[in-house]
């Protein structure tokens, strides 16, 4: 087994934090890196100079490989779901990823980039959405906000909320408090 300098247990559980206001990203990245390396029983060691910078050293546990043969977790299980989504997810990269993966799956999904478009889209005739998913901070009306609209209008209609941000970003500024 690694062992870690004392210096370790000297290190906070929340050493990060962010100035950044709401709409310039959260600027934790770095906290989520940290989560990341605690996780897999690891630990950060942080050196930083006066006009020398900043080094980040990152320490994982040595994995030791298994001699069993690797197998595949899963069996290769066609997706065939069905039924018609509402996506709705600002972020363009984000969005077609989904869309692509859950039209692979077989879903018919529309797609839309903020909550006003979605509740647009929602009105018009045709096929009802058997689920909305939604990122949970969008521009203008949130993923919260969107689902109430739409609820009202179609009591019970399922809900999957996505979001980048921690719990802790939405659980303090987020839809969700």
């Amino acid at each position: 087994m690694t062992e870690y300098p004392r210096a370790f247990s000297r290190i906070s559980s929340r050493p990060f934090f962010t100035t950044k206001s709401a709409s310039a990203g959260t600027g934790l990245g770095l906290s989520t890196v940290y989560g990341i390396v605690r996780q897999h029983g690891g630990f950060i060691d942080v050196r930083s100079e006066a006009g020398g910078g900043t080094k980040f050293l990152i320490y994982l546990p040595e994995v030791v490989p298994s001699s069993d043969p690797i197998r595949e977790p899963f069996p290769d299980i066609p997706l065939t779901g069905s039924g018609r989504i509402l996506l709705v997810e600002d972020d363009s990269v984000v969005r077609d990823l989904l869309n692509t993966l859950l039209s692979r799956g077989g879903y018919d999904v529309v797609e839309a980039s903020s909550g006003e478009e979605a509740v647009a889209i929602f009105r018009q005739p045709g096929a009802p959405f058997d689920l909305l998913v939604s990122d949970v901070v969008l521009p203008g009306m949130n993923g919260r906000e969107l689902y109430d609209h739409l609820e009202a209008h179609r009591p019970g209609l399922p809900v999957l909320f996505v979001s980048g941000y921690s719990h802790d970003v939405l659980s303090k500024s987020g839809p969700f408090r």
